[in-house]
């Protein structure tokens, strides 16, 4: 796997993302199309990403930071078919070889869905 870090997203890298995106997190907090995502990244202050790509530069995670209230936030995504093999942990460990301290917000709810009709599962556990 190679990480890589940016403080914006190419093309193919935006629609790996807004995939991602839309195929992980509950279906309510969905982007309608890659220009939708493109706007909500820009109007984050000062963001950061680190994407996880496979040996065939498919991106299997994402992890980007931004302030908000002069505080650093953080949102992080690892495909299914990754999880439970270190690499959520891996990138929580690179974000805080760069920041003290770090916030996030998590649905803790299993009343949502995904956009395929499976039930999200919250990462509390994590």
């Amino acid at each position: 796997m190679k990480y890589l870090t940016s403080n914006q997203l190419n093309e193919s890298q935006l629609a790996q993302v807004f995939t991602l995106w839309n195929n992980e997190y509950p279906s309510d907090i969905n982007h309608n199309s890659k220009e939708d995502l493109q706007q909500y990244i820009s109007g984050l202050a000062k963001p950061n990403h680190t994407l996880i790509e496979d040996g065939e530069e498919k991106i299997i995670g994402w992890f980007f930071d931004f302030m908000l209230n002069e505080e650093r936030w953080f949102g992080m995504i690892v495909s299914p078919t990754h999880q439970g093999k270190g690499y959520g942990k891996e990138l929580i460990k690179r974000a805080k070889n760069n920041y003290s301290e770090l916030n996030a917000w998590i649905v803790c709810s299993t009343e949502y869905l995904k956009e395929n009709g499976e039930t999200y599962n919250p990462p509390t556990e994590f």
